[in-house]
């Protein structure tokens, strides 16, 4: 009875103790998020806490669903962006300016997912978005206001810069997608 009894004690001393880890954990993190202490000391207390396996904070449900209707929204700019330029008779101004509009909200999902935590995996979508935006808008604007012949260098001077963000922020992807963009617009060019 006494073993059952201090096998008891002892589980209500962990669940405390985990508890207690949990709330330190979650005060390091509300310091991190709000710069109340560099970075690399959150990380490293963090680390402590967590006995180094790193602490991955869990999106509960209402944030899942948060980000699901974002990310649905990112994903719908790039057909509505066809849509404007290609199938209304809207003005150019007013083209440009909901490009712009789309544009800007998708620089902003990338800087605000990229800088939290807890959605720092989700922030590869609206980066891919704003730079498919960004080549539209000034494919858009090469066809009216300057000669046929400039889309080619526009374009080129998008993925170069394609590559170069990659190279510059570690993102691979962006890497061979600038390379074999580059390379099927040279094929285009020679043909």
């Amino acid at each position: 009875m006494s073993n059952d009894l201090s096998h008891f004690i002892f589980e209500m001393e962990v669940t405390i103790i985990d508890q207690r880890k949990q709330l330190v954990i979650e005060e390091i993190l509300f310091w991190k998020e709000h710069k109340l202490l560099p970075p690399e000391y959150c990380d490293f207390l963090l680390a402590l806490y967590s006995k180094g396996d790193g602490f991955q904070q869990k999106l509960t449900y209402k944030q899942k669903i948060v980000m699901f209707i974002q990310l649905f929204l990112l994903s719908v700019l790039i057909p509505f962006s066809f849509l404007i330029i290609y199938c209304t008779q809207f003005q150019i101004i007013l083209q440009l300016t909901i490009l712009i509009l789309f544009l800007g909200y998708s620089v902003w999902m990338y800087y605000s997912l990229k800088h939290r935590r807890k959605y720092k995996n989700y922030y590869h979508w609206p980066l891919v978005t704003s730079f498919l935006l960004a080549l539209f808008i000034s494919v858009h604007l090469s066809k009216h206001y300057l000669h046929e012949s400039f889309s080619f260098w526009i374009i080129s001077i998008h993925f170069v810069f394609w590559i170069l963000y990659g190279l510059y922020k570690h993102v691979h992807y962006l890497v061979i997608i600038g390379i074999t963009s580059l390379l099927f617009l040279l094929i285009y060019a020679v043909l």
